[in-house]
């Protein structure tokens, strides 16, 4: 759990980091005015080693316990001879030197463009070092590393630039010129993220969909949906609030701008919830060894103990959960053309999500299970 909550908040501080740097680059009648607190974007990047550190000392736990070392000792051992102590301690020096950049500069008023350049580029180390160990680099080094690498980058550029936007905008008075250049950008983000995101999934995973009766896959699942929720939020606030713009110049779309960065910080959770399960890149194994996830198992009938394989089955109640699911995105739509509020919008949103999420669960039973495997309840 520690390490779940970890990776959730560092996705959120680097996002605060890059977000921030990117957008003091962009000339001020190009954005709309910021006031991002200085304690904030100093402790973001004074806390990246901090946030890192839970998964070095689980490691140093296990080596403790396994080996009958003080954990002191383990500790020793995982920083200086394991590869995740080598890129933590890369990690923190990279982090020390965007501390000192930012205690020097950032809260001059016409600091030069370069030293916000020379933010994003420590940024785009640090978020390497950590790739480096992630699951796709473990899997596969040189084309993990490097997936992982871009989807990091792209999800920080993309969310953490909506997010600086959404809560630390004082106004939207040139919101036209923003978008011109960050639609372009929220574009190239989500084809990266798309394109490193399929790339990932099958090192990861074994099979997609029979990954759907573990934890891992589940919320892999669910993190595609909630994507499919952001994209909603993001080409209505392009078109929708670009036309509502020039015909009210009064008008302002903070709410949902902060609906869809509320969007975005849900697959952030999911996001760090992974990291703290097991990749299903061998999946009758982990049936055998651990059984469905507790939340298959809860749902629908997984079957007898003993080994398994996940098969795709059509049946009705999966297939009304789905219809539900497309019933709930079309009333998403509904609702943001009769301009309800945004947070209407993003719960309906999310029913969308967790309908599909049921209906194509419930579509994967295991073949022990015979003519039951994927019944409902």
């Amino acid at each position: 759990m520690l390490i779940a909550v970890s990776n959730g908040l560092l996705y959120v501080a680097l996002g605060i980091l890059m977000g921030t740097a990117l957008l003091n680059m962009i000339p001020k009648t190009n954005r709309p005015e910021l006031k991002v607190p200085f304690p904030l974007v100093l402790g973001s990047a004074l806390l990246l080693p901090v946030l890192t550190f839970p998964s070095l000392l689980d490691i140093a736990r296990s080596i403790s316990s396994g080996r009958d070392r003080l954990l002191s000792e383990a500790l020793e051992m995982v920083v200086f001879s394991f590869q995740i102590g080598t890129a933590w301690i890369s990690l923190t020096i990279a982090s020390a030197a965007l501390a000192v950049l930012i205690a020097l500069f950032y809260r001059k008023k016409n600091a030069h463009w370069s030293i916000y350049l020379a933010s994003m580029a420590l940024l785009a180390a640090i978020i390497g070092f950590q790739a480096s160990v992630g699951h796709a680099a473990s899997a596969n080094s040189l084309i993990g590393f490097t997936t992982h690498t871009m989807h990091y980058l792209a999800v920080s550029v993309w969310i953490g630039t909506l997010f600086v936007v959404s809560w630390f905008s004082k106004s939207y008075v040139n919101w036209e010129g923003f978008l011109e250049w960050f639609t372009l950008i929220a574009v190239g983000c989500v084809v990266l993220v798309t394109m490193s995101g399929l790339i990932m999934s099958q090192l990861i995973t074994e099979s997609i969909t029979g990954s759907w009766v573990l934890s891992y896959g589940q919320a892999l699942l669910l993190k595609h949906l909630l994507f499919a929720v952001i994209l909603f939020f993001a080409v209505f606030n392009a078109f929708f609030i670009r036309g509502r713009l020039k015909k009210d110049a009064s008008f302002s779309p903070r709410s949902w701008l902060r609906a869809e960065s509320a969007a975005a910080l849900s697959i952030l959770a999911v996001t760090a919830f992974m990291t703290e399960q097991e990749t299903p890149q061998r999946i009758e194994r982990l049936l055998r060894a651990e059984g469905p996830s507790p939340l298959y198992a809860m749902l629908f009938d997984s079957g007898p103990a003993g080994p398994a394989s996940p098969v795709f089955s059509f049946h009705l109640p999966g297939l009304v959960l789905i219809l539900v699911g497309g019933l709930f995105a079309w009333l998403t739509y509904y609702s943001m053309k009769k301009e309800m509020s945004a947070w209407v919008v993003l719960g309906i949103s999310l029913f969308f999500a967790i309908s599909m999420m049921l209906g194509l669960m419930s579509m994967i039973g295991l073949e022990t299970a015979a003519a039951s495997a994927a019944g409902l309840f």
